[in-house]
């Protein structure tokens, strides 16, 4: 067997070290929605209803992808209810991915050592893993970063080549890349870096305006799709708050990237040694930059969701192939600090498999629980709450598991505040005492059966959103004595009505983000809307606005919010600071 390969199976094997525990983990809240939706709906249905007809709001997904569900619909075919075997899949095709890296980083450097470890780098990083143990993001992440990865290296021997051939590889690879994620709205940048960098004989003003002339029709794809198919908006934010949004991610990448050990100083010293790299690099290294910090569009715009550095990671691991290529002495000294880097990476990659095992028996305790004589019969499982692991699909989760579709109601709220008991659904104190329902555990994060009436257990049932016409100032909040009808508050207090009939009411909430919701009123006279929130808006630089006007956001007895409504309002919005 050849050197080549026996070194790209040692590749292998360190991923399958790093990565193995989590192969038989069970699935995530998400993927329970995206497989109840492959098994109740044919690929024929997918190309007619999703491929052919656009975006759609009414399905498990609203984002135009009909690629990625129709892998989703073959592995349910074949996989079914397996996660060992869905991950097995989609780890090998991980390693395709590494395994491409590997092999341009090889004829690029002529190295084999080097292009090996470039390939470990990116296979066994830590960074993305996200998009290796959870199946619905795997199942759209890895096939379009193949598809830009082609796109990107097949452009970028264009340009060094003048293949034609090329340029339509790369363009048929961009295009399809959109069937699995929106994932390619960099691509102009990556297109106009190439003409830049990799062209270095023409004069610069040339080169600029052969990338722009080149990105142009790349970019006229990207906004065509972004207009007609991508429903996806950033939140109503102010131009000012979506750039500082962009900042704080901006210093997340950098610190998910390169493992930083502070986010402020050591980002600032991070981008510091990036500029001195790409003054001093050669153009291969100097196109591979560029299309790493245009891949990391997709990080910067969303920050949490890790999986997009999986598209930053393919260049960035072959820029650092390109660095050491000078001279077979530097070589072999690069090869080895990308291993000592890889290594390094390995070590990190056990906690991420762990917090993946962590959801998943979260998922697991759930149907156990569920699965009880007494819910058998019944087409609603009633839950005091859900934890962020199954704020999506736990409804997929039951009909998976139960075969018949099954309604499940969260009453309480994630928070709680002792001694109080803070119900979202106005249903709850309506509920009978002997409601059987599930209970989640916070230390233990597990679920088991209960009672409405052992859930309670005596303490203050207290509404999420609460309308209150009766004030008392306090001057300390140690005076304050809990009582469901009144509100507590600090002097000075807002000039209100407070006399009068009827009591106003909430109508409607819509949960838009994290950052917003709207509350439909109901004021016949004026009065305040309690929020009984845990951490308190004021703190965190929380606003009100009233019909569209700004509001004062109080504190109420010392616990909670209070918005002041006067009588005839009709909406009432809530915004945490970005």
């Amino acid at each position: 067997m050849k050197a080549h390969v026996l070194a790209f199976l040692a590749v292998v094997a360190a991923f399958a070290w790093c990565y193995g525990p989590g192969l038989g983990h069970g699935f995530s809240s998400d993927d329970f929605v995206m497989l109840e939706y492959s098994r109740v709906t044919s690929a024929a249905e997918i190309v007619r209803e999703r491929l052919l007809r656009g975006p759609r709001t009414d399905v498990a997904s609203p984002w135009w992808r009909p690629g990625w569900l129709l892998v989703l619909n073959a592995g349910y075919e074949g996989f079914g209810m397996r996660p060992a075997a869905w991950r097995a899949a989609l780890w090998t095709l991980h390693l395709l991915v590494a395994a491409l890296v590997c092999r341009v980083a090889w004829r690029a450097t002529a190295h084999r050592g080097l292009a090996v470890a470039a390939a470990a780098l990116f296979a066994v990083s830590p960074a993305y893993a996200e998009a290796l143990l959870w199946i619905s993001a795997a199942t759209n992440v890895l096939p379009a970063a193949l598809c830009l990865l082609v796109a990107a290296l097949a452009w970028a021997r264009a340009v060094e080549g003048g293949a034609r051939a090329a340029r339509l590889v790369a363009w048929a690879a961009f295009l399809l890349s959109f069937l699995f994620r929106e994932a390619a709205y960099h691509m102009p940048l990556v297109v106009c870096a190439a003409q830049c960098t990799l062209a270095p004989a023409l004069p610069l003003r040339r080169r600029v305006a052969a990338g722009v002339l080149h990105a142009l029709p790349f970019g006229a794809v990207v906004v065509l799709h972004n207009v007609l198919l991508n429903p996806f908006t950033v939140g109503e934010l102010s131009l000012g708050e979506n750039l500082a949004v962009a900042a704080r991610h901006g210093i997340a990448w950098l610190h998910e990237l390169f493992a930083l050990p502070a986010r402020g100083t050591a980002a600032l010293g991070a981008l510091a040694a990036f500029a001195v790299w790409f003054w001093r690099a050669s153009p291969r290294v100097r196109f591979c930059l560029a299309w790493a910090a245009a891949a990391s569009f997709p990080f910067v715009v969303r920050s949490h969701e890790t999986r997009f550095l999986y598209f930053a990671h393919t260049p960035l691991a072959l820029a650092c192939a390109l660095t050491f290529a000078d001279s077979r002495r530097v070589a072999r000294a690069g090869t080895l600090v990308l291993l000592a880097l890889a290594a390094l990476n390995a070590t990190r990659v056990p906690a991420k498999v762990r917090a993946g095992a962590e959801a998943a028996a979260v998922n697991d305790s759930f149907l156990v629980a569920a699965d009880d004589p007494r819910f058998a019969g019944a087409g609603t499982v009633h839950v005091d709450l859900l934890p962020p692991e199954l704020a999506n699909g736990a409804r997929e989760m039951l009909a998976l598991r139960l075969g018949r579709d099954v309604e499940v109601v969260q009453h309480l709220l994630l928070e709680e505040r002792p001694p109080f008991l803070i119900f979202g659904n106005p249903a709850f104190p309506d509920l009978p005492g002997a409601q059987p329902m599930l209970h989640f555990a916070r230390a233990t994060r597990r679920f088991a059966r209960t009672t409405k009436d052992e859930l309670v257990a005596g303490r203050p049932v207290v509404p999420l959103l609460a309308f209150r016409h009766v004030v008392r100032t306090v001057d300390d909040w140690a005076e304050v004595r809990f009582d469901p009808a009144v509100v507590h508050l600090k002097p000075p207090l807002p000039d209100l009505d407070l006399t009068g009939e009827g009591t106003a009411k909430v109508v409607w909430v819509r949960a838009g983000t994290v950052q917003r919701f709207d509350v439909g009123v109901d004021v016949p006279r004026d009065g305040y809307l309690v929020v009984a929130f845990v951490a308190e808006l004021t703190a965190i630089g929380g606003r009100a606005f009233v019909d569209g006007a700004p509001a004062p956001l109080l504190v109420a007895d010392g616990l909670f919010n209070a918005v002041p409504v006067r009588r005839g309002s009709r909406e009432v919005v809530i915004k945490a600071s970005p």
